[in-house]
C-alpha cells in the first residue's frame, strides 16, 4: 500500500524537467536529487473504492471444472442473468463470471451458499486488491548518502534504525541464480535497472516476466464484453510485464468517462484525478537497483535478479490474477501461460485489501511454499490489525497479509517507531518483521527508489520518495534473497527457515515504538546482525607439473562466513586419495607445492578440501593426471570447432625436445591421425582438409620426441573435444537491379556467413558466361559485397540476365560455391502507371458520405510522381512525391488551397518518371456530385 511522496529527478532529461527539480520553498535543488515535498496524511489513500464483484472463484470437490448446475445456482443466488466460465485457475479452481456486478456482501452471501453444496469445496468472491505503498561497503550512487537512510542512516555512527544492508555485502550482494518475483504494476525501462523489460540483457538485474492482468468483463447481459480497462495496455495476458501507467482522469474518477463509464469511479478518491504511481518500478529498485554505477540509488540485493510479474493495473487488480501470478512465479503451471523458465525463490507482494484471506489465495501461497518459495507480503496501511474479525468480514483484516505461511511486514519510520499508517499483528495473526517504510509526513523521511518521470505513460528514468508498507516489504524480500544467495551451492532454505532467520536478523525497537513481538515482529530488520554460517563450498583447483614437484593453486568457493583451512589430497591411481604432507594449509594460503615426485613414469592426481568450524566442503574437481617426467607436455588443452581442433600446450620441461607429436581420432575409431609440430611450437590446428572432417566427438593426445627417441614414449591423457560441421551460406538481397543511385533497386547485397573465418569472392557473369565483375568478400565469419550494376571498368552494364557466383574458401585453400543467384538488370524507365481509385464519384467533405477518394498509383519501376486534378484544362489540385514504386494520397474534392470545388467532371492526370527515359502519364475521370 503506497503513500506517495512524489518527487522526481532524472539525470538524462534535466533541462526538460527543470521545473520538477525545485523543492517546496523555491530554492534550486541539486540536479540529481529531486524533491521530497511530503504527504498530508499517513492513512491509506481514499482511492480504494468499494468495487462491485463481477467474478467468483469456485473449486469443485476433487478439483474438476464447475458444472452447469453450479453456475446456474450461482447466477440464481446472485440474481443475475447468467454465470459463465472465464478460465480455469492454476489451483484447480474455476473463475466464474457474473453477467452483472453485485456488491461485496452479496458476493460473499452467494459464495457461502455455494460452499454449502456437497459438490463444491469452496467458493469466494474475486476481490480487488491495491498497491500497498504509499557505511560499511557504502555504494557510490549519488542518492545513497543523502537519501537512502533505510540502508544505512548516516546521521548515526551505528547506522540508526535502518536495515544496515551494506554490512551484509561483505558476505554476499546476492547471486544471479536467486530470483525475486515482484508481483505488482509491472516495470518500466530505467537507467538504474534495465534497458528492456521484455528482453533484458544477461547483465541486467532482471529476468523475463509475464503480464497476468486479464481483460475486464464489463457486460450487463449474458454475452461477455471484454475490455482492457484495468490492464490499460490494449490487451490481456501476455509476455510483456511493462507498466503502461495507472493514472486516473477526472472523468474516470467521476464515473463519466465516455469509454470506461463507472469502472474507475472513486479510484482517485477525494482528488479529482491521479498520476501514474510506477509502484512496481519503485519496489524493484529497492531490491536490485544497480550499486555503485554512478546513478541514482543502490538496491539492497544488487546481485540477485527480479522477475517483473504484472498483476495490478489501473485502480488495483483482482485476486484471481494475483493467485495465478503467485502460482506461475513460484514455478507452477497456469493454463495458457508458458512455463516459467526462472522460478522465484522469493515473491514480493506489496499489495493488499481488506478482508480475510481467500481460500484460493491460501492455496496459491501453500503451493508456492511447497515449491520452496518464500512469500513476503505488506501488512497494509490502515493503521489497524491485520486480523479479520470473522472469516467473512469485508472491512477488517488485511489480505493476503492475513494468509498462513507468509512473511508479513510492518513499516517503521526513521526513528524506529511503527509508522502511523502501518497495520499491525495480533497473537492469532502476528506480523513477522518490521522494516523501514517512511513516515509519510510533509518533508519527512521516506523511501527513495526508482520511478518513471511520466505522469501518465512512461517517459524517462526518475527517482522519488514513497512511504508505506509497500516500501517496507521489498527490504525484507531483498534480505530473504541475500539469505538464499548464501545457500547457493548448498541446500536452499525452506520458507519457514527464511522466516526464522529473518526474525533473528533484527534490532530492538525503541522503547517508545509501542511494539510487541506479535504487533510488530521481534524487531526491525537488521542485516548487521549475525548472518548464518555454513560449511564452505569446494574450491576450483589448478595444477602444474614440474621436474620433481607439482605446484597447486586454487580459487576458494564461498567460505560459509567462517575462516577456512585447506587439506590437499593426492592419489597415484586417480581413485584412492590421501593427504599430502603437511596435511593442512594455512587459512590465508591458496597455493602450495607438493615435492618429492621424482618418479618419471608415475602419474599423480590431486584435489583440495575446504574446512571451517561448521564442516567440510565436498572435494574439489580432481586435477590430473600430472606427470613430473621431463618430456611430459605441460597443460595440454583442446577446443573443437568447424572441421578442426585447436590444440595448445606449454613446453615440456626437458631442454632437448626435438618436436611435438599430436594424434587425434573420432571416439570409437581404432586408428590415429598424426601431425607434428616443431619444438618451439605451443599450438596447432588439426584437421583432415582438404578432405571432409566428419562432425562428432574426438580425442587428442600429445607427446614429445627427443634425440634418439623419434616416437613419443609418454603420451598425455586423451583430451576430449567436439568437431562441428562446416556451415557456409549466402543470401542475395534482391533479384532485380535498376542502376540509378538513389537507394531504390539500385544495388544487390550478397551476404555470406561461415562458422570458420574465411575469405571469398562474388563473380558477376553475363548470360554467355563472360566474367563482368569480381567483388571481394572480407575475411571473417560474416561479410558482404554489393553490386551496383557496374562492370570492372566502372561502366553500367547492358540490361539483361546475369548470374552471381558466390564462393568461399572452405577446406584448405580451395574455394567452394555457396550460392548462385540470377539477377536481372532492367531499365529504370517508367511505363504507364496503374491508377486505382476507391471511388470515381464523391461529394465534398462538407456533405458527408463518400467525401474523399483514395488514389493509389503504382509503376513497375520506382518513380517520381506528379498528380494533377484539372477542370477545363486548369489545374485545381496537385501533389508530388519523391521516387517510390507506389504513391497513395486522398483527395477530398477541394482545391490545393482547401476550397471546396463545384460539382462537375474533373480529370486526374498521374505522371511517373523513372530513373531514365521519358515520363509516362495515365488519366482518369473523377466526378464531384451535386449536394442533395
Amino acid at each position: 500500500m503506497t503513500r506517495s511522496v512524489r518527487g522526481i529527478a532524472t539525470a538524462s532529461a534535466l533541462a526538460a524537467l527543470a521545473a520538477l527539480l525545485t523543492p517546496a520553498g523555491g530554492a534550486a535543488a541539486a540536479p540529481t536529487v529531486g524533491r521530497d515535498p511530503g504527504a498530508s496524511t499517513a492513512r491509506t489513500p481514499s482511492h480504494r473504492p468499494d468495487r462491485p464483484v463481477t467474478r467468483l472463484i469456485v473449486r469443485m470437490t476433487g478439483g474438476a471444472a464447475t458444472t452447469s448446475n453450479v453456475r446456474t445456482a450461482a447466477a440464481s443466488l446472485a440474481g443475475v442473468g447468467s454465470a459463465t466460465v472465464v478460465r480455469r485457475m492454476a489451483q484447480g479452481a474455476t473463475l466464474v463470471g457474473l453477467s452483472s456486478p453485485v456488491s461485496t456482501d452479496d458476493a460473499w452471501r452467494v459464495a457461502h451458499e455455494l460452499t454449502a453444496r456437497p459438490d463444491v469445496a469452496y467458493a469466494e468472491p474475486d476481490l480487488w486488491v491495491y498497491p500497498t505503498s504509499t557505511a560499511p561497503n557504502a555504494p557510490t550512487d549519488p542518492l545513497y548518502a543523502a537519501h537512502q537512510w533505510d540502508l544505512w542512516d548516516g546521521a548515526s555512527s551505528t547506522g540508526g534504525f535502518a536495515t544496515r544492508a551494506t554490512t551484509a555485502w561483505s558476505r554476499t550482494r546476492g547471486r544471479p541464480s536467486v530470483v525475486v518475483a515482484v508481483i505488482d504494476t509491472g516495470l518500466t525501462v530505467h537507467e538504474d535497472i534495465a534497458g528492456s523489460v521484455t528482453n533484458p540483457a544477461p547483465t541486467d538485474p532482471i529476468v523475463k516476466g509475464y503480464d497476468f492482468v486479464s481483460l475486464d468483463d464489463v457486460s450487463t447481459t449474458t454475452t461477455p464484453v471484454l475490455r482492457a480497462f484495468t490492464a490499460n495496455d490494449g490487451n490481456g495476458r501476455d509476455a510483456n510485464p511493462s507498466d503502461p501507467g495507472d493514472w486516473i482522469t477526472a472523468a474516470e474518477n467521476a464515473g463519466t468517462d465516455r469509454v470506461s463509464g463507472t469502472w474507475f469511479q472513486g479510484c482517485a478518491g477525494t482528488d479529482s484525478s491521479s498520476d501514474s504511481s510506477w509502484h512496481g518500478t519503485h519496489v524493484t529498485g529497492t531490491i536490485v537497483a544497480r550499486s555503485s554505477n554512478g546513478r541514482g540509488i543502490s538496491g539492497i540485493a544488487p546481485g540477485v535478479k527480479v522477475q517483473p510479474v504484472r498483476a495490478l493495473g489501473k485502480c488495483g487488480g483482482s485476486l484471481s490474477d494475483i493467485d495465478d501470478a503467485i502460482e506461475w512465479a513460484s514455478g507452477g503451471a497456469v493454463a495458457g501461460v508458458p512455463a516459467n523458465a526462472t522460478p522465484a525463490s522469493v515473491i514480493n507482494l506489496s499489495l493488499g485489501g481488506p478482508g480475510a484471506c481467500l481460500q484460493s489465495t491460501q492455496d496459491a501461497i501453500d503451493h508456492a511454499r511447497a515449491r520452496g518459495t518464500t512469500v513476503v507480503v505488506a501488512a497494509g496501511n490502515d493503521a489497524q490489525s491485520i486480523a479479520p474479525s470473522s472469516p467473512t468480514s469485508t472491512t477488517t483484516g488485511s489480505q493476503p497479509a492475513d494468509c498462513r505461511g507468509v512473511v508479513a511486514v510492518a513499516a517503521t519510520d526513521r526513528t524506529g517507531r511503527l509508522a502511523s499508517y502501518s497495520d499491525f499483528g495480533t497473537a492469532a495473526y502476528p506480523v513477522t518483521i518490521a522494516a523501514p517504510g517512511g513516515d509519510a509526513l510533509p518533508g519527512g523521511s521516506n523511501i527513495w527508489s526508482t520511478v518513471n518521470t511520466g505522469t501518465k505513460g512512461p517517459v524517462g528514468s526518475g527517482y522519488a520518495a514513497d512511504a508505506g508498507t509497500s516500501m517496507a516489504t521489498p527490504h525484507v524480500a531483498a534480505a530473504a534473497a541475500l539469505l538464499q544467495s548464501m545457500a547457493v551451492g548448498r541446500t536452499a532454505y525452506s520458507p519457514d527457515a527464511v522466516a526464522s532467520l529473518l526474525r533473528s536478523l533484527t534490532q530492538p525497537f525503541p522503547v517508545s515504538a509501542g511494539c510487541t513481538d506479535v504487533r510488530c515482529g521481534p524487531g526491525l530488520l537488521d542485516l548487521a546482525g549475525t548472518l548464518p554460517t555454513l560449511a564452505p563450498l569446494a574450491p576450483t583447483v589448478r595444477g602444474e607439473a614440474r621436474a620433481d614437484s607439482v605446484a597447486l593453486s586454487w580459487t576458494p568457493g564461498d567460505s560459509g562466513g567462517l575462516p577456512v583451512t585447506w587439506t590437499v589430497e593426492q592419489s597415484e591411481d586417480g581413485t584412492s586419495f590421501h593427504p599430502t604432507s603437511p596435511v593442512t594449509v594455512d587459512v590465508a594460503t591458496t597455493s602450495t607445492t607438493v615435492t618429492g615426485l621424482s618418479d618419471a613414469l608415475a602419474q599423480y592426481w590431486f584435489r583440495v578440501v575446504a574446512r571451517n568450524a561448521d564442516g567440510s566442503s565436498a572435494p574439489s574437481a580432481v586435477v590430473g593426471p600430472l606427470s613430473t617426467a621431463p618430456y611430459t607436455v605441460q597443460d595440454p588443452a583442446v577446443t573443437g570447432g568447424a572441421e578442426h581442433l585447436a590444440v595448445t600446450w606449454r613446453p615440456a620441461l626437458a631442454a632437448d625436445v626435438s618436436s611435438y607429436v599430436l594424434r587425434f581420432r573420432r571416439v570409437g575409431d581404432l586408428g590415429w591421425v598424426t601431425r607434428s609440430a616443431p619444438a618451439t611450437a605451443t599450438s596447432a590446428s588439426l584437421t583432415t582438409w582438404p578432405s571432409v572432417m566428419p562432425a562428432g566427438a574426438y580425442e587428442v593426445q600429445l607427446g614429445a620426441t627427443h634425440p634418439g627417441v623419434p616416437v613419443p614414449t609418454l603420451w598425455s591423457a586423451s583430451l576430449p573435444a567436439t568437431v562441428t560441421a562446416l556451415q557456409q551460406r549466402s543470401t542475395a538481397s534482391a533479384r532485380v537491379l535498376r542502376p540509378y543511385v538513389d537507394g531504390l533497386q539500385d544495388s544487390v547485397r550478397f551476404a555470406v556467413s561461415s562458422n570458420v573465418p574465411t575469405t571469398g569472392v562474388v563473380r558477376i557473369l553475363a548470360a554467355n558466361g563472360r566474367l563482368v565483375r569480381t567483388l571481394a568478400l572480407p575475411r571473417g565469419t560474416r561479410g558482404a559485397a554489393v553490386w551496383t550494376g557496374l562492370d570492372a571498368q566502372g561502366r553500367r552494364v547492358p540490361n539483361g540476365a546475369y548470374r552471381a557466383d558466390v564462393r568461399l574458401v572452405g577446406r584448405g585453400r580451395g574455394a567452394t560455391r555457396v550460392g548462385l543467384f540470377a539477377v536481372s538488370v532492367l531499365p529504370s524507365r517508367a511505363s504507364a502507371p496503374v491508377v486505382a481509385l476507391s471511388s470515381t464519384t464523391l461529394r465534398p467533405v462538407l456533405h458527408g458520405a463518400r467525401g474523399a477518394v483514395v488514389i493509389r498509383a503504382t509503376d513497375a519501376v520506382p518513380s517520381t510522381w506528379t498528380w494533377r486534378i484539372l477542370r477545363h484544362g486548369r489545374v485545381v489540385w496537385s501533389r508530388s512525391f519523391s521516387r517510390r514504386p507506389t504513391a497513395v494520397a486522398t483527395w477530398r474534392g477541394v482545391s490545393t488551397a482547401g476550397v471546396v470545388l463545384r460539382a462537375g467532371t474533373y480529370s486526374l492526370s498521374v505522371t511517373a518518371r523513372g530513373g531514365e527515359g521519358a515520363a509516362a502519364t495515365t488519366t482518369r475521370t473523377v466526378v464531384i456530385a451535386p449536394a442533395r
